[in-house]
């Protein structure tokens, strides 16, 4: 069955297709999956802020 573009934007029709053919559990790995690279991403960007102004010298006021 081909799909087109549209179909695959919703994230709802995602989660629904998982859980119909892989059962709950693993659409709740997913979306706990999803979350923790989420978080990994925003730490890693603000490792390298801080990272930033080491190098520069600067100190953020939430540091001081």
């Amino acid at each position: 069955m081909r799909h087109n573009n549209r179909s695959f934007s919703n994230h709802e029709y995602n989660f629904k297709f998982i859980t119909f053919f892989f059962g709950p559990h693993v659409t709740l790995l997913l979306k706990k999956w999803i979350d923790i690279n989420y978080k990994i991403i925003k730490t890693t960007i603000c490792i390298k802020f801080l990272k930033a102004y080491m190098i520069n010298n600067i100190h953020p006021a939430h540091l001081s």
